[in-house]
C-alpha cells in the first residue's frame, strides 16, 4: 500500500442522485482511495436504503471502476469511530436480534456487549453491501480510536472474526496486528517478535480483557495483538506468546503446540 494516496470522496446515500463527473479527480497522479459515503443513518433492516445503497455501488463497479482500475487503491465503506453504538437505531426487529444475540455471550458489562452487537450488525451489514462491488476491489474499514475505552476493549471491537472479508486499518489503538491510519497514509502492520494471543470472542471477558491492557502497559517492546483464530497465519516473527490459559480453546492448543515446535515460546498469564 502506498504511503501517499488521493482520497477522493463519492456520496453514495439514498438522498445522492449519483451524478459523480464532477467529482472525478484526474487519472495521473498518486493512487485514489475512493471513499463510498454511505450515511448509515437508517435502521439496518430498511430494504429501501438497502437497495440504493446497493445500486450505488453497483454503478460505481460499472462506471468508474473501469476507468480507474489501474490507478485505484480501493474503495472504504466506513470511516469513522469503533463504536457503532451511539447511533445505532434500536428498531424493535434489532432489540429482537438483540436478546437472541446476547444468550451464549460472555460475562462483560451492559454497555461492552451493546458495542460488540453493533459491531456484529454493521459488519454483516457492510458484507452484504460488499457483494455489489468487483471481488478484485480491495474493501477498506477505517476506524478511529474511541474515548473511554481500554485499549483491550478497541481490540476486541477490531477482532479479524469480525471483519475477516475486510481490510480493517486503525488509528492509535496500541498492539493493533493489521494496517495503521496516520494522517491520510497507510502504514504497515507492526513488526515484533512479542506477541499476545487474543481469545475467541465467546471466551474473552472482563478479567482476560484486563490482563490484556496491563500487559500493554508493563512490557516495553512493541507488542502485537493476534486472534486465536489467525494464530497460524500470523505467528512468523514471533518468538514470545503471551497466552491466557481459561481463554484457549480446544483448536487454540493445538496451534499452541505448532508455535512451540516451530521454536516458539509460550508465556501464561
Amino acid at each position: 500500500m502506498a504511503d501517499i494516496m488521493r482520497w477522493i470522496s463519492l456520496p453514495c446515500t439514498k438522498e445522492s442522485d449519483l451524478n459523480w463527473v464532477s467529482l472525478l479527480p484526474e487519472k495521473e497522479g498518486p493512487p485514489i482511495l475512493w471513499n463510498l459515503d454511505l450515511g448509515l443513518d437508517f435502521p439496518l433492516e430498511d430494504e429501501l436504503f438497502f437497495h440504493a445503497l446497493k445500486l450505488a455501488l453497483s454503478l460505481f463497479s460499472e462506471t468508474v471502476w473501469p476507468q480507474y482500475r489501474e490507478n485505484t487503491a480501493g474503495v472504504t465503506l466506513y470511516r469513522g469511530p469503533l463504536d457503532f453504538s451511539a447511533e445505532f437505531q434500536w428498531t424493535p426487529h434489532q432489540e429482537e436480534n438483540w436478546e437472541l444475540w446476547k444468550e451464549d455471550r460472555p460475562d462483560l458489562p451492559l454497555a461492552q456487549l451493546k458495542r460488540l452487537f453493533c459491531a456484529d450488525a454493521y459488519a454483516y451489514y457492510f458484507q452484504k453491501l460488499s457483494h455489489a462491488l468487483l471481488d478484485e476491489l480491495p474493501i477498506f474499514l477505517l476506524f478511529d480510536p474511541v474515548a473511554g475505552l481500554t485499549n483491550a476493549e478497541m481490540l476486541q471491537l477490531l477482532s479479524k472474526e469480525r471483519y475477516e472479508h475486510f481490510q480493517v486499518v486503525a488509528r492509535g489503538v496500541c498492539g493493533w496486528d493489521g494496517l495503521r491510519l496516520e494522517g491520510n497514509a497507510f502504514l504497515p502492520p507492526l513488526l515484533s517478535s512479542v506477541a499476545i494471543c487474543l481469545p475467541e470472542e465467546r471466551l474473552l471477558n472482563t478479567q482476560i480483557l484486563e490482563k490484556i491492557d496491563r500487559l500493554l502497559k508493563e512490557l516495553s517492546s512493541p507488542l502485537r495483538v493476534i486472534p486465536e483464530h489467525f494464530l497460524l497465519e500470523s505467528w512468523e516473527g514471533v518468538e514470545e506468546l503471551y497466552v491466557f490459559p481459561e481463554g484457549v480453546s480446544p483448536q487454540g492448543i493445538r496451534k499452541l503446540k505448532g508455535f512451540l515446535a516451530s521454536g516458539g515460546k509460550v508465556i501464561e498469564r
